[in-house]
């Protein structure tokens, strides 16, 4: 897993506590926090990555002197730390559920030619108040929209929310960003 952080203090804890609930044997799994964080986001990473860690998960941490090229580039320094087949891309504040992994990798039993898997974008804060759920309601009806138009124009599919890929070793060069549609 490749999560990208910069200063979410709020949000980050629980994407890391989410991991160690994953159904997925915790030593085939390895967890690769790309932070750019300069505040107290910093220490709350160190001591969640230590409870991975105990939980027998393999975390690594990558930090950068500076902020150049923002979150992409952080992404591309982090990448070359991970060793696996597949990668499952995060962003501090993204929730997994625990069969996500499972739910993924089979998706690519279906077809050998399949290079990601995207999942849907959810809110877990979707019945806060009136403007989370329009808000909700808004990003569910655009990302109906965005894949039927993708599908019927067989156009190339866009990113949204999580999602996993093949870790093919070019990475050199390449930009690892999201791009979330609403």
């Amino acid at each position: 897993m490749l999560i990208a952080s910069y200063n979410e203090k709020f949000v980050t804890g629980r994407t890391l506590d989410a991991i160690k609930g994953l159904n997925y044997p915790k030593e085939s799994l390895q967890v690769v926090v790309a932070d750019d964080s300069s505040d107290e986001t910093r220490a709350l990473i160190d001591s969640k990555v230590e409870a991975l860690e105990s939980s027998g998960i393999t975390p690594l941490v990558s930090r950068r002197e500076t902020r150049d090229g923002f979150k992409s580039v952080a992404l591309n320094h982090a990448a070359p730390f991970l060793n696996g087949e597949y990668v499952l891309l995060l962003d501090s504040d993204s929730t997994v559920t625990p069969n996500v992994l499972s739910r993924g990798l089979a998706a690519f039993g279906l077809d050998p030619k399949m290079g990601f898997v995207s999942f849907r974008v959810g809110q877990y804060n979707r019945g806060q108040s009136l403007i989370t759920r329009l808000f909700a309601l808004q990003q569910d009806q655009g990302d109906t929209i965005t894949k039927m138009g993708s599908y019927s124009l067989d156009a190339p599919y866009s990113f949204q929310g999580i999602h996993f890929d093949v870790n093919t070793s070019p990475t050199t060069g390449w930009v690892l960003d999201q791009r979330f549609d609403s």
